[in-house]
């Protein structure tokens, strides 16, 4: 797929192409290439200085870098896309940051700092009136409950 888009040079395709291709080797395991793939869309987006991109980009590479079992990667990952996504008013961006963050926080056991950042993304996607409000509401309340 990238090929098309470095053919007629086609920087943001490739960029996007590359962190989608990121997702895709992390959902079948490879996390070498995930993680490789995923920070050639981040500096891909970054030489662009298209920093709402990087965001989205550095996103989807925290969440490899959690399954590569690198939390604090995961964690700088998702400072640096939070702050994007509010440095360009990409709330959405915000939030997917924020929610990462709070997985990854509860997978160290830092559980008050994952709620925090967790019930943050819920607030934002609330008010995009976006679905993941309800899993992020239940996931709290499951985790209220204990």
């Amino acid at each position: 797929m990238t090929e098309i888009f470095t053919e007629i040079d086609v920087v943001y395709g490739v960029a996007t192409g590359c962190a989608h291709l990121g997702d895709a080797y992390r959902e079948l395991g490879d996390l070498d290439q995930a993680w490789s793939y995923g920070q050639r869309g981040c500096d891909l987006f970054v030489t662009m200085g298209d920093r709402q991109g990087q965001g989205y980009a550095l996103t989807r590479l925290a969440r490899t870098g959690r399954r590569r079992g690198d939390p604090a990667a995961a964690l700088a990952l998702c400072d640096e896309a939070e702050v994007a996504g509010r440095e360009t008013g990409d709330r959405w961006g915000e939030a997917d940051a924020l929610e990462v963050r709070g997985q990854t926080l509860r997978e160290v056991g830092d559980e008050h700092a994952a709620t925090c950042a967790l019930t943050r993304a819920l607030e934002i996607f609330e008010g995009l009136d976006d679905r993941r409000a309800s899993l992020l509401r239940a996931q709290l309340q499951a985790t209220d409950s204990l």
